[in-house]
């Protein structure tokens, strides 16, 4: 409630005692109340303020994006992030683009980070699922894996597109 309500300083020492324990952070964005705090944090925060905690979560991003709860941590950090962190997700999910949206959660974070990379380093992530056998092959099935395979021909150029 502090977070939604107070300015966005008097919410510093939830960030820092976030960051007093190693994987502290992580955890918190697996648990089912936590992750809300850790979502709050990314929305209402400046970037200088949640720069530590946001460097705690890209260590561990990718398990997160698999998570039930933490794939909406990932997900605000791809809408509330800098540039150079919402690359850096994009960076590591191009290694596991072929993974990555086979589980629920992991297909809608895939889908929200070719909404919000820059053009470029979405692009790189749609070569990537597609370059990678098999990898977009039965996700029309769902309805998070429509919204992927939609979003991974839009972003491609035509004849990419295509392939």
């Amino acid at each position: 409630k502090l977070i939604d309500i107070g300015e966005p300083e008097e919410a510093r020492f939830i960030s820092e005692e976030l960051l007093a324990r190693p994987g502290l952070a992580s955890q918190a964005a697996r648990h089912r109340y936590g992750c809300r705090v850790v979502q709050h944090l990314l929305q209402r925060c400046p970037p200088r303020m949640v720069h530590d905690l946001v460097q705690a979560l890209l260590a561990d991003c990718l398990a997160l994006s698999w998570h039930p709860f933490g794939t909406y941590v990932v997900q605000n950090l791809l809408q509330h992030g800098t540039d150079g962190q919402r690359r850096s997700v994009g960076r590591t999910f191009e290694g596991h683009a072929a993974h990555l949206p086979r589980s629920r959660a992991g297909c809608s974070v895939f889908t929200v980070a070719l909404e919000r990379l820059a053009r470029e380093d979405a692009a790189r992530l749609a070569r990537a699922a597609i370059q990678q056998a098999d990898a977009l092959e039965g996700l029309p099935v769902s309805r998070q894996g429509s919204l992927a395979t939609l979003r991974v021909l839009r972003v491609l150029p035509g004849p990419e597109a295509g392939e």
